[in-house]
């Protein structure tokens, strides 16, 4: 059932995504760029060290706790449900704690779609600015839905309700992550794996804030479960799960264009490793299947997105179906910088970038504008000083554990206006706010976790295992490949890889496993291997 990954093409991509990853690790370990955080460059790798040791150390010792828990499935059950609860419970007290309107386009959502439920904005209105930022239009018509449904029951306490709604996702996200690990690499792998989303799912840094960051993390889990499922199934199952694949990957391309990456992803390593000299009929009518399964899905999952646009009276107003900013633009602003705390800023939003674009006239114009400005700023830095400026800009985007935390709009405005100041909520203000006393700690230690995560991801230079070599951890890589040279060359942050977290933290926890497999004896890792491969499927 775990068979590793056939075919050069994508065992040569895997080890080049797995070297890019090492690259980026190394240089923000020697020459790290900052977002909002400044961490210490001594401290916080140490730390580093420390539990990535930890870690393998705790997957070697806790072997036979593993196995007694895999012999009582519903006492794991329980266990794992109370653990999840807990982590809801957490995350709403968190979130709530830390709640104010973060402006830029997550508080225009927030509140312009709250507005249109309760009368006091025009949806003709809000839909006139949308047109300029399509890639919000579904988001925005689920909150909508969000806000009759809420402010309808009798609900006046909004920042209650976006902290659940973020908590349920995020709590969601987290049991396909959970799935896909024991599927993936047996029980060892799914327990690390929820480790690392208590650190930054449970603990997350974005859990008062509902965007597509965090809602899109969802269907980035179910992909990842996806993707596991189809390397074990065989059959006329397979066509059912590319038609999931294909509903889950339009919806989530609605709340976040990145998913795609995804989606391609899985099934470009699918028809890479594809023997497909090896035909018959029965193969053709399944290949065909899923084709056709994969199609439908994202037809249906983009006729759902439709309809749900207009349902809520959110589709561009007539004139304005082509106000959409360009995909030059965010090429034009990922090759610009601005001031930053510590460092410079790069490729990150400037609103000067923004007005200039929309000082053109809609149209082919508008579109060659922001391929002349990319071609003049490239020019200008020469071709040694873009490839530095991209090393930097891979640095900074890659290397921020915080996920650029506080570091949109006015986040980080001094001091920050919190929405609500009980002492339970000061409490929680001072480890999880920006100006805390103590948020140096939770800051420190999301750092040095995902220092961690970025070595990990390098793995597959030194280690050949039938996990880290399979189909689904190969189309994984390929997807974060796809995300990375989009931030690299695009308008990005490090806020854009967060919903990309499934993928990052099942590689990680699938390489700290195969880790645990080289300390092990070889007659007690064998066993375990047995252990995981016969219970792995289970919940």
């Amino acid at each position: 059932m775990n068979r590793p990954a056939e075919g050069l093409v994508v065992r040569t991509g895997s080890l080049v995504v797995a070297a890019g990853f090492l690259w980026v690790t190394l240089n923000v370990l020697v020459a790290p760029k900052y977002g909002v955080v400044r961490w210490p460059r001594v401290g916080v790798p140490v730390a580093a060290a420390v539990v990535l040791v930890v870690l393998v150390l705790a997957v070697v010792a806790s072997r036979g706790l593993v196995r007694r828990l895999e012999e009582r499935p519903w006492l794991r059950r329980v266990l794992l449900l109370v653990a999840l609860l807990a982590m809801f419970a957490v995350q709403v007290r968190l979130g709530y704690s830390i709640r104010f309107n973060p402006g830029w386009d997550a508080g225009f959502l927030e509140t312009q779609t709250r507005g249109i439920v309760d009368g006091t904005i025009p949806v003709e209105s809000v839909a006139a600015t949308l047109a300029a930022y399509p890639n919000n239009l579904f988001l925005a018509s689920l909150m909508t839905r969000f806000w009759e449904q809420w402010l309808g029951a009798g609900h006046t306490d909004g920042d209650l309700g976006l902290v659940l709604v973020n908590a349920a996702v995020l709590c969601a996200s987290v049991v396909f992550v959970y799935l896909a690990a024991r599927r993936l690499g047996g029980p060892a792998t799914a327990y690390v794996a929820s480790l690392f989303c208590v650190v930054f799912v449970g603990v997350s840094p974005w859990i008062g804030v509902v965007y597509s960051d965090t809602v899109g993390m969802l269907p980035i889990a179910v992909l990842a479960y996806l993707a596991v499922l189809l390397r074990d199934v065989t059959g006329w199952a397979r066509p059912l799960l590319w038609l999931a694949v294909g509903v889950v990957g339009a919806l989530g391309y609605a709340i976040k264009p990145t998913v795609v990456f995804a989606v391609l992803a899985l099934v470009a390593v699918t028809v890479l490793t594809t023997a497909w000299r090896t035909w018959s009929s029965r193969d053709a009518l399944l290949r065909v299947g899923a084709v056709l399964g994969l199609g439908v899905g994202a037809v249906i999952g983009l006729q759902a997105t439709t309809l749900t646009i207009d349902a809520a009276e959110l589709s561009p107003p007539p004139g304005q179906t082509g106000a959409a900013f360009p995909v030059s633009h965010f090429l034009m602003m990922g090759a610009a910088e601005k001031p930053g705390p510590y460092n410079p800023y790069y490729g990150a939003y400037r609103d000067e970038d923004a007005l200039a674009t929309l000082a053109v006239p809609i149209g082919e114009e508008r579109e060659r504008h922001g391929f002349e400005e990319y071609k003049a700023r490239v020019s200008a830095m020469g071709p040694v000083g873009y490839a530095r400026f991209l090393n930097d800009k891979a640095t900074w985007t890659m290397g921020d554990g915080t996920f650029f935390m506080y570091g949109e709009g006015s986040m980080a405005a001094v001091p920050t206006p919190f929405a609500h100041g009980s002492a339970t909520d000061r409490q929680v203000q001072s480890f999880l706010g920006l100006h805390g006393d103590r948020f140096w700690m939770v800051a420190d230690t999301w750092q040095a976790f995902w220092l961690v995560v970025l070595l990990l991801m390098a793995a597959p230079l030194v280690l050949r295992d039938r996990d880290l070599d399979s189909l689904p951890a190969a189309a994984m890589r390929a997807g974060l490949l796809g995300l990375v040279l989009f931030v690299l060359f695009f308008e990005g942050r490090s806020r854009y890889l967060y919903l990309y977290l499934p993928f990052f933290l099942l590689l990680a926890s699938t390489a700290v496993v195969a880790i645990a497999r080289r300390v092990r004896p070889e007659r007690e890792a064998q066993r375990d291997a047995e252990t995981d491969a016969e219970v792995a499927p289970a919940g």
